[in-house]
């Protein structure tokens, strides 16, 4: 009896969880194919009105289109294939919104929801049009797939708001944009990235989906507009993500750096307030046809002549559902001329959603300039610090000198000249030698074909001198010292092991993405190399097969091992953790199997450093902002606004200072520069700033 009365409940949970025919019609009819200039995805209809609907879908699946093509019942012969408009699009969230008008017989909306509420093992169902058109028949367009999958995990941020909805099972690339649903048929997340090769994939949640339709703002642009002799004026222009036109109204603060008395903190809520009653306000209009606010700030005049201004300013809207909200403060430098009005001085710049309350920081002390600035200017490059020596080391990329400094007053002492191109420095584990990597251009006569090569040069730093060199067949991107004498160097297809000390070659592997960072793990015996490319969390850490007997590594082959971070990397001085660009944090451990899943999200940074004692950590955030952590919590203290974004951080030994080098944007924009900088190696003449660590 008891048996039956199981099977009998097992069987109507069960039931409960399949979707009835009406319901599965329902999802399949409201499911839209969608073709875009750079490939194809899926989408769902969330809300109309007559013959006019919107669209959900993602944000890299229209790409940059103003429009694409939508079709309904795509496959079959009730197919509709209508021209639709993006009306909004968040990058950051995965998003897109796109309206189509004069469709006749729009199919019934899905409801979707705006909290997560599903659980782990729960079964969920996602609708698209997996790989596209490759499985199309009648018209060249597939027809809609329902695909079975459960809930793997609930991923949330560190206040506790959903972020993904982890899925297990086939939900293929095509599928990105579709809705996933529960047996109701209710949207629970739109499918938006996938693990190749495995049955994991993500969803972006409810809550996601409710922020997007809210409406937010995503840039802003400043051109010069006027002078007079007290004042300067500036046109602002704010992009914004409205997609279903639910923004009542938007403006601007703002105030120069060294007058805002910071008198308000974020509310309880996590949302941010004006952070200064000084700071001046105005309204911004609201084109929603061009997807965008405009209007003017103005400064009074502290010299004549072009001028600099150092400005702290936030963007403010009314949401759909009535909430005023305010961006994360924003600190950016405003160039104005005598003449030129109309000119772009700080083309659009991303504002952050992080919900942390922020501050300018404390002043910032010593300064060290580049060497040149303006165009063929490169950065300083690899500081780092000497235990040995208790002195400062970097590049001075635009020389192609190695340059000694006096901790603290940055004082330059020494420099020594290394010619060719100096790409990467890295110091010894004992801090006695410094290693440099350069690189030259040649260009084959006969040929005229351009080919580059790598020079490896060994610098005793007590003596400071050249002490080695060694030509390697590869044009050097990054170095990391393995001992006293093995480093690997990564180039643009090929990871060399070298022997310094030995003045040879030992290994080469070739046909890889080389790493923004390489990091290796002596206890592992692991080494690991940061994605260079950098464009998302999706891209991958990868790390060879090397067992180490002795001091030459044997070689196992090269077996690339994915791993789910991205960009540059940092291990902790105890071994014990590894940090990644995008701000996952992961546990190491002397497994033999590697197991990285990050246990907790940071925000993504520019540069990170451990202090030696590893009892903190420091991140510089690429929207601007320095963060200290705790350690092995990763709990974040109240962040500051850096003057800058930062490639570089080194903690003092002493831990009352933190040097940093620091640059401007180039185009303003305080996110997408960065993976822009890893790419092409490239930052902007920046300078090296040593900023007191108050206790």
């Amino acid at each position: 009896m008891i048996r039956a009365i199981l099977f009998l409940a097992l069987a109507a949970a069960a039931s409960a969880q399949e979707l009835t025919p009406q319901v599965l019609q329902k999802v399949k009819a409201a499911t839209v194919y969608i073709e875009a200039s750079t490939g194809t995805g899926s989408g769902f209809l969330f809300r109309k009105s007559g013959s006019s609907g919107y669209v959900m879908t993602c944000a890299h699946v229209v790409g940059t289109d103003r429009e694409v093509w939508l079709s309904f019942d795509a496959g079959t012969p009730r197919e509709r294939r209508v021209r639709g408009r993006v009306t909004g699009s968040d990058g950051d969230l995965d998003l897109a919104c796109v309206l189509v008008e004069g469709v006749k017989d729009l199919p019934e909306v899905l409801a979707t929801a705006t909290r997560t509420e599903v659980r782990d093992g729960e079964a969920i169902y996602a609708a698209g049009y997996p790989f596209g058109a490759d499985l199309a028949a009648r018209s060249g367009r597939p027809e809609v797939t329902l695909t079975v999958a459960k809930v793997a995990a609930v991923r949330r941020d560190r206040e506790g708001t959903v972020q993904l909805v982890e899925l297990l099972g086939e939900v293929n690339p095509g599928n990105s944009g579709g809705p996933v649903t529960d047996a109701r048929g209710k949207v629970i997340g739109v499918a938006a990235l996938k693990k190749m090769g495995t049955q994991t994939a993500w969803a972006v949640p409810g809550e996601g989906m409710k922020q997007f339709l809210l409406g937010t703002a995503l840039l802003v642009e400043f051109t010069q507009s006027d002078r007079t002799a007290t004042t300067v004026k500036a046109s602002v222009r704010v992009v914004l993500a409205d997609p279903v036109g639910a923004m009542r109204s938007a403006g601007i603060a703002w105030g120069r750096m060294e007058r805002i008395d910071e008198t308000n903190e974020p509310r309880e809520s996590g949302g941010w307030r004006k952070i200064s009653a000084t700071m001046k306000e105005s309204a911004l209009k609201i084109d929603d046809r061009m997807g965008s606010a405009m209007g003017t700030i103005d400064l009074s005049r502290t010299r004549e002549g072009p001028s600099r201004e150092r400005v702290i300013y936030q963007i403010w809207w009314i949401q759909g559902d009535g909430t005023r909200v305010w961006s994360q403060p924003m600190a950016t430098t405003l160039s104005f001329q005598e003449t030129d009005a109309d000119r772009v001085i700080k083309p659009p710049q991303r504002l952050p959603r992080s919900l942390a309350p922020v501050t300018s920081g404390p002043a910032a002390g010593a300064r060290l300039e580049p060497s040149h600035r303006g165009p063929g200017a490169r950065s300083w490059h690899g500081l780092s610090w000497s235990r040995a020596t208790g002195k400062l080391y970097v590049l001075d990329a635009t020389r192609g000198r190695l340059v000694r400094l006096t901790p603290g007053t940055l004082a330059v002492e020494a420099e020594l000249d290394l010619g060719w191109d100096v790409a990467a420095l890295a110091l010894s584990p004992d801090g006695t030698r410094a290693w440099v990597a350069s690189r030259r251009v040649k260009v084959v006569p006969e040929s005229g074909r351009v080919t580059q090569e790598g020079r490896l040069l060994t610098v005793d730093l007590a003596k400071f001198e050249k002490t080695g060199t060694l030509d390697v067949a590869v044009d050097p991107w990054e170095i990391s010292g393995v001992d006293e004498g093995l480093l690997y160097i990564s180039g643009p297809q090929a990871l060399t092991l070298v022997d310094a000390a030995g003045g040879r070659t030992l290994f080469s592997w070739s046909g890889y993405e080389p790493g923004a960072h390489l990091r290796f793990h002596p206890d592992q015996g692991r080494l690991y190399l940061g994605s260079r490319t950098g464009e998302s969390r999706r891209h991958s850490c990868v790390r060879p097969e090397l067992r180490v007997d002795g001091r030459v590594p044997a070689h196992t082959g090269w077996n690339p091992e994915e791993l789910p971070l991205g960009g540059m990397l940092e291990i902790s001085p105890d071994g014990k953790w590894l940090v990644s660009m995008y701000g996952g944090v992961s546990r190491l451990s002397l497994a033999p199997v590697l197991d990285i899943n990050p246990e907790k999200t940071l925000c993504p940074w520019s540069a990170f450093a451990f202090p030696p004692d590893g009892k903190s950590a420091w991140g510089a955030s690429i929207d601007g902002t320095l963060r200290r952590y705790s350690v092995p919590g990763f709990e974040a203290r109240k962040p500051w606004i850096l003057p800058g974004i930062c490639s570089r951080l080194v903690v003092d030994p002493s831990g009352k200072v933190l040097y940093a080098v620091l640059h401007p944007a180039p185009n303003g924009d305080a996110t997408l520069p960065v993976t822009e900088w890893i790419r092409g190696r490239t930052w902007p003449d920046g300078e090296i700033v040593a900023i007191p660590i108050p206790d």
